[in-house]
């Protein structure tokens, strides 16, 4: 059944922005861990603004939050009107895809784009697990939005009991694995 346009543009600008509020949770936690809350929006916003000193304050971290959910508002719009125009069903394989090719290559192509050196602020391992977290929140998002009756999740495993034994198999054996490792770590006294 094809969608009203104006029910797509909604669903993909509320999902994007879904999307742009999980990776600033990502970085807001990343650096609230290391002492230095709103420390990757400031940094960014004195990238982006040339500004003289990284400085941390409410104007300059706000308009930097706006302008990146305004961003991932255009990337949620672009993702729902793909799916809808290909007729295809939000997946978390999709949402995974997206977050690690899109969202990565729009963010990086912006660093190259304006010369911003923000690949050394930003480690890489952050901005992919961020990314992969927001592409999977945003078709989370749109997969609800539909009331799509279609398995979401961990629920598509039901259809295929041999990969979720081995998915379960193979989890069980990484856990044993680092719970070695762990062990042979705390013994030598440096655990992690």
């Amino acid at each position: 059944m094809k969608r009203p346009l104006y029910v797509v543009v909604a669903e993909g600008v509320i999902g994007g922005v879904i999307a742009g509020a999980v990776v600033a949770a990502w970085f807001f936690v990343v650096d609230a861990v290391q002492g230095r809350p709103f420390h990757t929006p400031a940094v960014l916003a004195y990238l982006l603004f040339a500004r003289e000193s990284v400085e941390i304050s409410v104007g300059l971290v706000t308009f930097y939050t706006i302008l990146h959910l305004g961003a991932f508002a255009c990337l949620g719009l672009a993702a729902a009107w793909t799916l809808a125009a290909l007729d295809t069903s939000p997946t978390l394989m999709i949402g995974a895809v997206f977050g690690v090719l899109v969202l990565d290559i729009v963010f990086y192509g912006v660093l190259l784009w304006t010369g911003i050196g923000a690949v050394g602020v930003l480690p890489w391992p952050h901005v992919l697990a961020s990314n992969l977290a927001g592409g999977m929140a945003l078709m989370t998002y749109l997969h609800r939005a539909r009331r799509d009756e279609r398995p979401f999740g961990l629920a598509v495993l039901k259809g295929h009991p041999l990969v979720g034994q081995g998915l379960l198999t193979g989890l069980l054996g990484a856990a044993a694995v680092a719970l070695w490792f762990l062990g042979l770590d705390a013994a030598a006294g440096r655990p992690l």
